[in-house]
């Protein structure tokens, strides 16, 4: 039986992951059982962490959603793997897409909108990147839909993300297991590369960018003119036109 983890509300504000993704142990619930027509449900178990307002899969779910979605409602299952790049080339779960930026996240929900999917989300262990990418998931599809309507409500949270899957159904898997702290990409640089692309395009909000300075050439020829581009300055101004001569000011560009 599918599981929720914590609460329905939807907290906007995500916590910035920590990375800890090194635990083997995640302060889950277990949670058994055999994937049924209760993935449909709308009432569904909760576990007595609040933190994550989360459904899960076991491995064991996920492998029966691959082989037959059909069977359980679906035309499709969408793998989203969290991980970093060098993780997801080492081994992945088949059929999975790695998913590092907002902007990718924004092209899978596009692509499959209106579509009868269900999205699984991990990364390591599901204890971080996971969490923050379905999250964020969530909130884009809570923007573009009034409350309580989602375009995507069948999502879920893989419980012990890819390497208690990895070790539950290898045969379900491409390639191995590369661990986030693999000591050749900690020792090249490349884990702290991937985190701060990481943290850069997911967990950054983008600032709008500012308008454009364009240079415009004016020429005051009387006091009012003046004191309305510089305000107060014009007392103090010269006041002939002659000794005004030309000036530049900057406006936003429109």
């Amino acid at each position: 039986m599918l599981t929720c983890i914590g609460s329905s509300k939807f907290k906007a504000e995500l916590p910035l992951p920590d990375f800890d993704d090194i635990c083997n142990s995640p302060n889950q619930a277990q949670f058994g059982g055999i994937l049924s027509e209760d993935i449909l449900s709308p009432s569904l178990l909760a576990s007595s962490d609040n933190q994550r307002p989360f459904k899960t899969l076991t491995p064991k779910q996920l492998a029966q959603l691959i082989n037959d979605p059909f069977s359980f409602g679906f035309n499709q299952v969408v793998i989203l793997d969290a991980r970093f790049e060098y993780e997801f080339h080492g081994g992945r779960i088949v059929g999975a897409r790695n998913i590092r930026s907002k902007s990718q996240m924004i092209g899978i929900y596009e692509r499959f909108l209106g579509q009868n999917v269900c999205i699984v989300v991990h990364c390591e262990f599901s204890q971080n990147r996971g969490p923050t990418l379905l999250s964020l998931f969530r909130e884009y599809d809570r923007h573009h839909n009034s409350y309580p309507n989602l375009s995507y409500p069948n999502t879920f949270l893989l419980e012990g993300g890819y390497r208690r899957f990895y070790e539950e159904m290898p045969d379900l898997c491409i390639g191995g297991y590369v661990p986030m702290r693999e000591e050749r990409f900690v020792n090249n640089g490349e884990l702290r590369r991937s985190h701060s692309f990481y943290a850069r395009e997911m967990l950054q909000q983008k600032r709008p960018a500012r308008p454009k300075l364009q240079l415009v050439r004016c020429s005051s020829q009387s006091t009012d003119h003046w004191s309305t581009l510089f305000g107060e300055y014009a007392a103090s101004a010269p006041t002939s036109p002659s000794a005004l001569g030309n000036c530049f000011s900057y406006s936003s560009s429109q």
